[in-house]
């Protein structure tokens, strides 16, 4: 399941960008329909991977793609 991968790539880069003391909100990503990631995977496995970490509080959002095959990070939001 190359999701977890997927998963701890995206809360490490997160980490190294988010400003001291913040909290982590929301982040939304964009999954290409060819990239052979199953978003609901992707989101299942980062509820795990959260926890008791920096992204505890935080949720992921995926939206699908068309006719792209990257993951892109979009947007985060943070509570200072």
């Amino acid at each position: 399941m190359h999701e977890s991968v997927i998963v701890y790539r995206i809360l490490g880069e997160i980490r190294l960008k988010l400003p001291p003391g913040a909290a982590l909100k929301t982040v939304r990503v964009e999954v290409g329909e060819f990239s052979c990631v199953n978003p609901k995977a992707l989101t299942q496995l980062f509820d795990i991977a959260k926890k008791n970490t920096f992204a505890a509080g935080s949720r992921l959002k995926c939206a699908v793609c068309r006719g792209a095959e990257d993951i892109i990070i979009k947007s985060i939001e943070v509570a200072q």
